[in-house]
C-alpha cells in the first residue's frame, strides 16, 4: 500500500515538472488552461490569520423551550510566518510558527494547561503533495488549551485545527481553465506537535486526536491580479465532520460535530502559493470536558458549576456558530 503511494505521488511530481518545463506557467497552454501545484519556497512569507466568531448555546428547558440566549463573541488575529520545504517522496511541509497574537496576559494558572500567549514562537506543520493533499497534520497544543480563548466561555477551541487545514486548497491533476470544477474527499487524523519546554523547565502533558472528514467541490471562477501577483481566483464550497479530543494533565476537552464551508481563494501559480483565502463557516459543535470544575448552562437564565472526578465527563452541549476567516499574504 505504501509503494502504490509512493508511486503515485512521484509521477505527480514528475508530471507537474514536465509541465513546467512545456511552458504551461509562460502561457504556452494558455488556451488549454495551466496546472496549479504548490511548490517550496526558500524565504518565509507573513500571513494574516484573522477568525471572528460568534456561538449560540442551543439550550433545553420547560420553560425556556430550545433557546440561544447565551452567546459568545471572539477574535484571534495571529500573524503567521510560512515555509515550504521540500520533504522527500514528492511531498512539501508546510511550516507555520506563531509571530503575535492578539491576548489579554494571564494571571497566575495551574500548569496543566497551554496559556494563550505561550503559542508565540512555536510551530506546527502539514505535509502535502504538490497537489494540496493532505498526508500528515501535526496540530500546536496550545489551540486546545482551555486558556486559549481570552474571553467566551465555549470551551477549548478544537476548531481552530480544521480551520488550519481548509485555507490551502486542494488541485486535480489536470490543466484548468475558467469554469472548470473538481472536486475533493479526504479524512485526516492531526496529532499533537512536539513544542519545546515552557520557560526552558517542562512541557504540559497533552494528547490530541482531530479526525477531520471533508467533501470539498471547487470552481476556478478566473485569473486576476491579486497583491502584485497573477492568481486562479478560486471558489469553493465544503460539507465536513469533525471528532475531536484533547487530554490534558487533570483535564479532557471534546469536541463532536459538523458544518459548511463557502469561500474563496487566490493562488499565484508561477510561486505555487496562496496569496488570499476567505471563508464563511458554520460549524454545530457538540462540546464537553472533564476533570475538575465545569460550568455549564441550564437555561438563558441559569447556570450552574459542576465538580468533576478525574475521568467523568460532562454531557454535550450544542453550540452553533457563524465564523468568518481571513488569511492575507502581508508580505
Amino acid at each position: 500500500m505504501k509503494m502504490k503511494k509512493r508511486s503515485m505521488f512521484g509521477r505527480v511530481l514528475i508530471v507537474s515538472l514536465l509541465l513546467l518545463l512545456l511552458g504551461v506557467y509562460s502561457g504556452v497552454f494558455a488556451a488549454e488552461g495551466e496546472l496549479l501545484t504548490f511548490k517550496p519556497h526558500s524565504e518565509s512569507l507573513k500571513y494574516s490569520l484573522k477568525v471572528n466568531t460568534h456561538s449560540d448555546l442551543e439550550t433545553n428547558s420547560s420553560s425556556y423551550g430550545t433557546q440561544r440566549g447565551v452567546s459568545v463573541r471572539h477574535e484571534d488575529i495571529l500573524s503567521i510566518s510560512q515555509s515550504i520545504k521540500e520533504s522527500g517522496e514528492g511531498f512539501l511541509d508546510i511550516a507555520l510558527t506563531v509571530d503575535k497574537i492578539n491576548f489579554i496576559p494571564h494571571g497566575p494558572s495551574i500548569g496543566a494547561q497551554y496559556k494563550r500567549e505561550q503559542i508565540i514562537g512555536n510551530t506546527q506543520h502539514t505535509k502535502i503533495n504538490v497537489l494540496g493533499a493532505v498526508k500528515e497534520a501535526n496540530g500546536l497544543p496550545h489551540f486546545s488549551s482551555g486558556n486559549y480563548y481570552y474571553r467566551g466561555h465555549d470551551g477549548a477551541p478544537l476548531d481552530m485545527y480544521r480551520i488550519m487545514l481548509m485555507i490551502y486548497p486542494q488541485f486535480p491533476l489536470r490543466l484548468l481553465k475558467a469554469g472548470d470544477s473538481w472536486k475533493a474527499k479526504d479524512k485526516i487524523t492531526v496529532e499533537a506537535t512536539e513544542i519545546p519546554p515552557i520557560g526552558g523547565i517542562a512541557t504540559v502533558e497533552h494528547n490530541l486526536e482531530h479526525i477531520l472528514k471533508r467533501r470539498i467541490t471547487y470552481t476556478l471562477v478566473g485569473f486576476t491580479d491579486r497583491k502584485g501577483y497573477r492568481t486562479a481566483h478560486i471558489a469553493f464550497e465544503a460539507k465536513y465532520g469533525i471528532d475531536s479530543s484533547m487530554l490534558m494533565t487533570y483535564r479532557g476537552f471534546y469536541v463532536e460535530g459538523s458544518g459548511t464551508d463557502k469561500g474563496e481563494f487566490w493562488f499565484a501559480p508561477k510561486e505555487g502559493i496562496v496569496v488570499e483565502a476567505s471563508i464563511d463557516s458554520r460549524p454545530i459543535e457538540n462540546k464537553s470536558a472533564d476533570g475538575q470544575t465545569t460550568m455549564m448552562w441550564l437555561d438563558p437564565k441559569t447556570r450552574i458549576f459542576v465538580d468533576l472526578v478525574d475521568g467523568q465527563r460532562t454531557v454535550p452541549l450544542k453550540w452553533r456558530s457563524e465564523k468568518t476567516i481571513s488569511f492575507v499574504l502581508v508580505d
